[in-house]
């Protein structure tokens, strides 16, 4: 049973990671895009553990699939950036249900798990929850918060990242494939700065938030890290 309390620890640090990125990209971040490039810069943090893990390049394919899958989980924090502009953080955390429901399915279709009656109860569960949480009451009747359909889209990103990151797991070791994944998210920070517009609004948020404020935003983007590690 260690895997389910690994399991519900990552769920529990993911969840007071998203109130830190909540109150970043409300008071902290004009342009709540800008919060990915600290996010993608940060995992630079995990680099230490190079020198750790007889760290190696993998052959060629699972790098590939590595970095691949990398690209989807850095592509998926944007609407999720746009989400937490615009919905409580209650609901979002409330529509992340949504992720395990979609990599059950994708690993089902693409690398063979077998889903049982009892998965697929839960998936029809947790779909159900994440409907009613999308319902906003109103005079006259209800409307659907639209930071639903950017949560889907996040969890369709997130959840092809878990089912890559699984299948090339199965050769390569999880540290290893761990710290791809960071040196793949640094490269892509760096990419994103080659922008003029966006490197100019990240050295704003910057100046805007000082030394203190740029930690803080740092630090928050380590709980969010540890608890995708512990995922």
């Amino acid at each position: 049973m260690s895997w389910v309390l690994v399991a519900m620890l990552s769920h529990f640090v993911w969840s007071i990671g998203s109130i830190g990125e909540k109150y970043v990209v409300d008071k902290r971040i004009k342009n709540g895009n800008i919060y990915a490039i600290f996010w993608s810069l940060g995992l630079v943090s995990y680099l230490f553990l190079i020198p750790f893990i007889g760290f190696y390049v993998p052959e060629l394919k699972d790098l590939l699939i590595i970095i691949v899958a990398s690209i989807f989980y850095l592509v998926g924090i944007f609407p999720y950036i746009w989400a937490l502009k615009v919905e409580e953080i209650s609901r979002i955390n409330m529509w992340w249900s949504l992720l395990p429901v979609i990599t059950l399915f994708l690993a089902w279709f693409f690398i063979g798990d077998k889903l049982t009656w009892m998965q697929l109860l839960a998936m029809f569960i947790l779909l159900i929850g994440s409907v009613i949480a999308s319902i906003h009451p109103k005079q006259g009747g209800v409307s659907f918060s639209k930071a639903m359909l950017f949560m889907l889209l996040s969890c369709v990103c997130y959840a092809i990242h878990a089912v890559m990151i699984r299948y090339v797991t199965r050769t390569v070791p999880v540290e290893i494939t761990f710290v791809w994944k960071s040196i793949t998210g640094v490269l892509f920070g760096v990419f994103l700065l080659a922008f003029g517009n966006v490197r100019r609004d990240f050295i704003i948020t910057i100046k805007l938030n000082k030394s203190k404020g740029v930690i803080l935003i740092f630090f928050i983007t380590l709980i969010a890290y540890l608890g995708a590690f512990l995922n």
